[in-house]
């Protein structure tokens, strides 16, 4: 998925899959992020393992819940806050996507922010972080919600 600005200067990509699975008798949902950011003069990106929260309102749902609720009434705010480690370093990373509503007209924003650490050595670690916000189209947002609608797809059947 790719929104960009209205001016088309900045852009968020990002690609979540979501899948299910039985670990002895715990449903357990998994989700592999991959996001990037570009806006001058910040840019970004991450990859990452993570798991949702267990039962069938997780961070996922309770974010396309958000997502009905703003893009019905123009207010409110839409967010998803997503965790996890890269899979090669085991560090953390993290993503956060909000939309929200600029003004009484009806325009809406984006922000996404990308933090994680580096291990530098057994005891010590580098946080870094970027941030990017932006005027959106509101269609952007009524495409990610298809997206990440059709990504969740069964996983959340079981929990």
């Amino acid at each position: 998925m790719k929104l960009s600005s209205v001016d088309s200067q900045d852009s968020i990509s990002f690609d979540v899959g979501i899948s299910g699975y039985w670990d002895d008798d715990q449903y357990v949902k998994e989700i592999r992020v991959s996001a990037s950011l570009t806006s001058l003069p910040v840019s970004g990106s991450i990859r990452f393992l993570g798991y949702l929260q267990s039962g069938s309102g997780d961070e996922v749902v309770e974010f396309l819940s958000q997502i009905e609720a703003l893009l019905e009434k123009r207010e409110g705010k839409a967010e998803l806050s997503l965790k996890g480690l890269e899979e090669e370093t085991v560090e953390e990373r993290s993503l956060k996507l909000s939309f929200f509503p600029l003004d009484s007209l009806g325009h809406l924003a984006v922000e996404a922010q990308l933090t994680g650490s580096t291990r530098y050595s057994d005891k010590k670690q580098l946080e870094f972080g970027s941030r990017v916000a932006f005027e959106i189209e509101p269609t952007s947002v009524e495409a990610v919600f298809r997206d990440i609608k059709s990504a969740y797809g069964d996983a959340g059947k079981f929990a």
